[in-house]
């Protein structure tokens, strides 16, 4: 299984607040891009997050996608305000509601 790394949190949060998500079914969503406008598939479904984006098609199956889109799903589903960090330590450090999605991103946010 090959393992990833996203180094920029913040890029990816930011960009991650431009897109549109709209729930498809229980655990599915389509994510309109902020910036190019083209519709991706998110699956929340399992253990690992999948997008139908070109960086999920990089991912081999049960390996988690941390793409902008699946970052603006749980965003949607946040009952407050959600940020990305690079380390567990920058996460810790908000005091708040911890999880780590997969390639080096951690949110916080309230539950």
């Amino acid at each position: 299984m090959m393992r990833w790394t996203v180094r920029k949190a913040g890029e990816l949060a930011s960009k991650a607040k431009a897109h549109e998500v709209t729930e498809l079914a229980a655990g599915r969503y389509t994510v309109v891009s902020g910036t190019s406008g083209n519709s991706y598939t998110v699956d929340l479904r399992y253990a690992a997050a999948t997008c139908t984006c070109d960086w999920g098609k990089y991912h081999e199956a049960g390996e988690p996608c941390t793409c902008s889109h699946v970052l603006a799903v749980h965003k949607a589903l946040a009952s407050g305000k959600l940020s990305a960090w690079a380390t567990e330590e920058d996460a810790k450090r908000q005091r708040r509601h911890t999880q780590y999605l997969g390639e080096g991103i951690w949110t916080t946010g309230r539950r």
